[in-house]
């Protein structure tokens, strides 16, 4: 067996989170500035995984996790595979990035590539994997990071590419506020319980902010860049009344509006990680080093 290498990138999603899981449409992009590379060097000896780069720790927890989960899910027990497995992470963890995903979408290539999991069943094998991290993983992430390109997702339909007509000037930047995915999702579900027709408004919100962040993206640039702040605006109303956006990710989503940015939401989950802004001119100089291009390419 030959070496193999590959490079899972993480995602951003303009709008659509945790409704995608009850059906309702996700927009979503790969976030060509970050990502992990997974490196397999073949010889004799009983499989061993190193782990580099960004929370090192926490990536070589969930890459010893993820890997059980996967030969657990073949039937294999660990001296089916030897060599050594090399991953090397440049993606926050737990931020609303998509590093779960990109370790899953890693893990299942590599499978791929060993002949254990075919290239039609990668995708499931993935979602899977992420079901450790997720709890009940929509295959959103999932689907932007395998395909590396926009996708409309629906969770009864799969994903669909998506081409905007125009390139927005959007950024993301860190909230500091770190939260479980898990924890998220069961506060959406604990909504959902405890007031089902509150919990069904919000939702026909979020596919209304989906719908509007489509349209805006394939219209002319001059006319739509507003529709597309109001787009984003209303996902992230949509956080709020779940109670998904706590005192440190507002203040830093109130502090990019003080900055000049348009509109602002969570991306992700919620509680924490990540912000995403829009802009209609660049953002000033102070906070430039803080904020990620979402349309970057990998460096």
């Amino acid at each position: 067996m030959n070496d193999f290498h590959t490079r899972a990138f993480g995602k951003w999603i303009l709008a659509g989170e945790h409704a995608v899981l009850r059906g309702s449409p996700a927009l979503a992009f790969p976030l060509r500035a970050r990502g992990l590379e997974l490196r397999h060097s073949a010889n004799d000896e009983n499989l061993r995984i190193h782990t580099e780069g960004l929370q090192n720790d926490v990536l070589h927890a969930c890459a010893q996790r993820a890997l059980q989960r996967a030969l657990e899910l073949l039937d294999l027990g660990r001296s089916a595979i030897n060599g050594t497995l090399l991953i090397v992470n440049r993606l926050p963890c737990g931020a609303g990035l998509g590093a779960s995903a990109a370790l899953c979408v890693a893990l299942a290539r590599w499978f791929e590539r060993l002949s254990l999991v075919s290239a039609s069943a990668i995708h499931e094998f993935a979602r899977q994997l992420e079901n450790l991290f997720h709890g009940e993983s929509s295959g959103l992430d999932i689907a932007v990071t395998l395909r590396e390109c926009p996708v409309v997702f629906c969770s009864e339909t799969g994903a669909s590419d998506f081409e905007p007509a125009w390139t927005p000037s959007l950024f993301l930047s860190d909230s500091g506020a770190r939260a479980a995915t898990t924890e998220c999702v069961d506060k959406v579900k604990a909504l959902l319980r405890r007031s089902p027709a509150e919990g069904e408004s919000i939702d026909v919100d979020m596919r209304n902010a989906v719908n509007r962040c489509v349209e805006s993206l394939r219209g002319k640039q001059e006319a739509a860049c507003g529709d597309l702040a109001e787009g984003i605006n209303l996902a992230a109303c949509c956080f709020r009344r779940w109670g998904l956006v706590e005192p440190r990710l507002a203040g830093h989503m109130e502090d990019l509006m003080i900055a000049g940015a348009c509109a602002t939401k969570p991306t992700g989950a919620g509680i924490g990680g990540y912000v995403l802004s829009l802009w209609n001119s660049p953002p000033p100089a102070l906070l430039r080093d803080r904020l990620i291009p979402c349309f970057a390419s990998a460096s």
